[in-house]
């Protein structure tokens, strides 16, 4: 019969490590992966959500003042077309009251734009 000072566990053997030791040891891996996984789509949403900044930020120093200056290049156009259409005081009056405005929104696009 055996001995009990030699039992060691349900097989009999000694444990070398303690459970808690073997159990972070198989977490490991796993965990590693999993923050690698996560920290890699942080970086990527992250670089996105910079680059629609630079995006937005370009549009609102340039779109807006782009915008304003070509409805007004528009609207000028059109009091021309209709001042050389009918000739009559009132739309040649249009027509040059066109002129500052265009200019205006010319030098608000180029003031926004170069600074």
């Amino acid at each position: 019969m055996a001995k009990p000072e030699h039992v060691h566990g349900s097989h009999g053997r000694p444990r070398t490590r303690p459970i808690r030791r073997r159990i972070g040891l198989l977490l490991v891996i796993p965990l590693a992966s999993l923050v690698a996984i996560w920290s890699f789509s942080a970086v990527t949403a992250l670089t996105s959500a910079l680059h629609r900044l630079d995006f937005g930020t370009a549009y609102d120093r340039v779109g807006g003042p782009a915008g304003a200056m070509i409805g007004e290049v528009q609207a000028e156009r059109a009091a021309a077309v209709t001042a050389l259409r009918t000739r009559s005081g009132e739309d040649l009056e249009r027509f040059r009251d066109a002129g500052p405005k265009t200019d205006a929104s010319i030098g608000a696009f180029r003031s926004q734009t170069l600074s």
